[in-house]
């Protein structure tokens, strides 16, 4: 089943499908901090390790002949404050 699945959702029981984008087929490595320390006494510094930053998701999805109430839920499903897996 193509597709995705959000909050145990999939898209396609909304009448939503997903529209894969090349950018988002590729496989890009998240982005992350580096944590070091930095002396005025010496050249270089202490690598102190890395932290992975929250990754977001861009999602190109459309939707044919639905009607308000399927696009409210929708619009509820995906809420702009939602978060989960």
């Amino acid at each position: 089943m193509d597709g995705f699945s959000f909050h145990g959702v999939h898209c396609s029981t909304l009448g939503c499908y997903y529209r894969p984008s090349a950018k988002s087929r590729g496989d890009e490595m998240e982005d992350y901090n580096i944590s070091d320390i930095q002396t005025g006494s010496r050249d270089g510094g202490y690598y102190i390790g890395t932290r992975v930053l929250p990754r977001e998701f861009e999602l190109d999805c459309y939707f044919e002949e639905i009607t308000e109430a399927q696009l409210e839920e929708i619009y509820r499903w995906l809420r702009r404050d939602t978060q989960g897996e």
